[in-house]
């Protein structure tokens, strides 16, 4: 048989402001594509996108009249001005290639259909750093329509995301199945057949979840966990059901600083892993404190065509001091900090290594907290990650840091 061949044009493209909205529901068809998107609220959208039509027809060869398949999706077509918008829309069309192989693997070997079609709306909504795409498809295969929800949740960066990525934990897809297994144990008997590890095995951590501010929220396709009449499920899960103690009272108090203090961490461990070093009362080598404040200028954002970021000197050492609570050790021969009498430029440039903490266990004393944890290489969502070595760690609540915690302590060991 010959192998069927995807292709797919642009129909029209009618630009639009960034859009939010709201999709925490069990979408039973797909949203109309000639609804236009509404503005998000300025402190949430971080970037802008337009919308297009696209259309697949189905053999090779087919067009919009002749096919045994056809597709029309409406899409976000990102800001490309910067890298960021860029890896967007190349995380976009990758959804657009799965789709294509899902019909030509999957849908159109089954339709029982005269005409099949697949229709495809989108939505763009923005939560907690995160943007989701969440595409909305309808399947024509027979008289009973199938409907599912696919998704692509993307950084700021323009980095996909993972379930991992949107509760900063190495271990949240097994948080989750846990956190789902309680909900169906206590609202969904008889109407569920599953358990935590048939659970885990079904969810889709990358391209079936979607962040929200409270949490994020995980569907599943009809007759995954439950009967197929029941139709796609979806399971809002909170920080606090995944994270629990580890942000309570007891802890950091809130995800927001929990986040916080994990960036603050990630850069402060990525400055000394490679050569070995430990943070002290607060105390970093020069090499080491040059490389923190590298990655503290990225976030804070160029400001030269150098790719540098410039301070005053006393601005430079507040912000150091507020991160460990001593002086600037000064710089050294490899250092990216240059201090030219009152002014320090520092290199965005910043290691390339990426480390996180994998929290165990916090305590709290007063302003105090206690944490240990295993230092793991590669992002939250990185399947790759590997464990490094076991941390232990004391951070002081400090609103006068960029990060709200200094780092007093930052001990590793074998």
């Amino acid at each position: 048989m010959k192998p069927v061949f995807r292709i797919f044009i642009i129909l029209l493209a009618a630009a639009f402001a960034a859009a939010a909205v709201s999709c925490r529901r069990r979408p039973d068809s797909p949203v109309p594509t000639d609804v236009p998107a509404t503005e998000a609220p300025e402190d949430e959208a971080f970037i802008s996108y337009t919308s297009e039509r696209r259309a697949g027809f189905w053999p090779e060869g087919a067009d919009a009249e002749d096919f045994d398949y056809a597709c029309f999706a409406a899409v976000p077509v990102f800001d490309d001005s910067d890298t960021a918008g860029a890896a967007m829309n190349k995380a976009v069309e990758a959804y657009l290639a799965d789709l294509g192989s899902r019909i030509e693997n999957q849908y159109m070997p089954s339709a029982t259909a005269e005409e099949p079609i697949s229709e495809v709306a989108f939505e763009v909504s923005f939560a907690n750093g995160f943007a989701n795409c969440v595409f909305s498809e309808k399947h024509g295969l027979s008289d009973e329509p199938v409907t599912e929800t696919h998704t692509v949740v993307l950084d700021r960066r323009g980095n996909e995301a993972d379930l991992r990525d949107v509760f900063c934990d190495y271990h949240a897809d097994a948080a989750a199945a846990k956190a789902i297994f309680e909900i169906i144990s206590e609202h969904g008997e008889g109407l569920y057949d599953a358990d935590e590890v048939r659970i885990l095995g079904a969810i889709d951590t990358a391209h079936r979840i979607m962040a929200t501010k409270e949490g994020c929220t995980v569907f599943f396709p009809a007759g995954t966990l439950a009967p197929a009449e029941n139709g796609e499920l979806a399971f809002e899960l909170t920080f606090a059901d995944m994270l629990g103690d580890k942000i309570g009272e007891s802890g950091f108090g809130s995800f927001a600083a929990y986040r916080s203090a994990l960036e603050l961490l990630r850069f402060a461990a990525n400055s000394v892993v490679l050569r070995g070093e430990t943070i002290e009362n607060g105390m970093l080598s020069p090499y080491a404190a040059g490389q923190f404040m590298t990655q503290l200028a990225s976030k804070l954002g160029v400001q030269s065509t150098a790719g540098r970021r410039e301070f005053s000197s006393a601005e430079f050492d507040r912000l150091y001091r507020a991160c460990f609570g001593e002086a600037f050790p000064g710089a050294d021969g490899e250092s990216s900090v240059r201090i030219e009498g009152d002014s320090v430029s520092v290199s965005v440039l910043g290691p390339k290594t990426v480390c996180n903490v994998d929290v165990i266990s916090v305590a709290r004393s007063g302003n105090e907290l206690a944490v240990t944890g295993d230092l793991m290489s590669g992002a939250f969502g990185d399947r790759n990650s590997e464990y490094s070595c076991h941390a232990e760690i004391l951070l002081v609540e400090n609103s006068e840091s960029p990060f709200g915690f200094t780092l007093r302590d930052l001990k590793l060991f074998d």
